[in-house]
């Protein structure tokens, strides 16, 4: 009988990424009986800690909450790639004792045939943790959230900031040292995924994508924001519009941080303070504002049919500048309103560029479930790590 295996999850501590990580460990768990999956999480010093309420996790799924580490640095806010090597080295000494509880419990176990530490699952941000896997001996993979091209890391600009550069640089070079890549994608978006196997420099790429629960939870379907979408005609509503695009819409609307601080998003206490007067009124019979919003039950709901994005790769699944680019002229996915923007720009997108792009989103379509059936690329991808383990 094969005998069970514990991998430990190290993902980033930004809730995309976390999101994206439950969802391969998820998926994992229900392909294998044996295996069992510790996810490790750091605490961003601004926000709350990490709860689990998905009555769907599995009983092979557990979660640990990694103790708050300082961020030690004289910069008030951080630069996002300083931010991220900052906490993920002042986290290594708490993962480090994580493990060695993980181990102890499983020592201490009753249990005939007591799991094995198999690996750890390092999100592309957390690559330079091999360190920490290197000492307990057992290998390493690397967990891309977003797609291959991994464009959230190459937009325009990045590449002027020296530390960021480097701290890219390191990454990457630290993937060589690995023994497998999963990615967030699947082989009919990205074609350039049939040629690595023919690359004896880089280690074996599952593509394993798109990682996304299209399950709605009780709680969902009960909700106020469920009732409106199940009175909505088929394929009829776009997450974000205006007033004169004639659409229905959905939109979800937030509060974003105070200027020159680090904080998460909040809903605003009064919409009708932010809109133009009389919006919600007018709208009405046709559209609904609220505040945080369950992205990916909303998406997979029959009356979605688009949805207006910053380009976030999970807004996709669940894409910045260059994802932006890759939708819109590479895959045909996509309509553009505006790409031709930079950092820090004032450029401001108008109504008439929101209500063009909203009209011809409605005629695309697209469907990338296949990739996870029994059979489909991405179930295949699974399968093959699975067996490596």
């Amino acid at each position: 009988m094969k005998r069970p295996a514990q991998l430990v999850f190290v993902p980033s501590p930004v809730i995309g990424h976390i999101v994206s990580t439950i969802e391969i460990a998820k998926q994992l768990v229900a392909r294998d009986d044996q295996l069992f999956i510790t996810v490790l999480v750091m605490k961003l010093p601004y926000d709350q800690p990490f709860t689990n309420t998905d009555s769907s996790i599995s009983h092979h799924i557990n979660f640990v909450n990694l103790p708050e580490a300082q961020l030690d640095t004289q910069e008030a806010i951080p630069k996002p790639g300083s931010l991220t090597r900052i906490l993920v080295e002042n986290h290594k000494t708490h993962i480090r004792d994580a493990v060695v509880n993980l181990l102890s419990e499983s020592d201490q176990s009753e249990s005939a045939s007591k799991p094995r530490l198999a690996g750890f699952l390092l999100d592309f941000l957390c690559v330079t943790l091999v360190d920490v896997a290197d000492e307990f001996m057992v290998p390493s993979y690397v967990f891309f959230p977003p797609t291959l091209r991994c464009s959230h890391f190459f937009l325009p600009g990045t590449f002027a900031d020296k530390e960021i550069t480097g701290s890219i640089l390191n990454s990457t070079s630290r993937c060589r040292q690995i023994k497998g890549i999963l990615v967030n994608t699947f082989l009919d978006l990205e074609h350039a995924l049939h040629y690595l196997d023919f690359d004896d420099k880089i280690p074996p790429v599952y593509p394993v994508g798109p990682l996304l629960n299209l399950k709605s939870s009780d709680e969902n379907k009960g909700s106020d924001i469920f009732r409106w979408l199940d009175d909505q005609p088929p394929v009829s509503v776009i997450a974000c519009a205006l007033e004169h695009s004639g659409q229905r819409f959905l939109w979800s609307l937030r509060r974003p941080p105070p200027k020159g601080k680090m904080a998460m998003p909040s809903d605003y206490a009064d919409l009708n303070a932010i809109l133009p007067e009389g919006f919600l009124n007018r709208t009405a019979p046709i559209g609904k504002v609220i505040g945080w919003a369950p992205q990916a039950a909303i998406l997979a709901h029959p009356a979605t049919g688009g949805f207006v994005s910053h380009c976030g790769w999970n807004s996709t699944l669940e894409k910045q500048n260059l994802n932006a680019f890759q939708l819109v002229k590479e895959l045909g996915l996509a309509v553009e309103i505006k790409m031709d923007y930079r950092k820090d720009s004032d450029v401001v997108v108008s109504a008439e560029d929101i209500e063009r792009g909203i009209s011809q989103v409605m005629e695309l379509d697209g469907d990338s479930k296949k990739a996870l059936v029994d059979g489909g690329s991405s179930y295949s991808s699974l399968g093959r790590f699975i067996n490596q383990i």
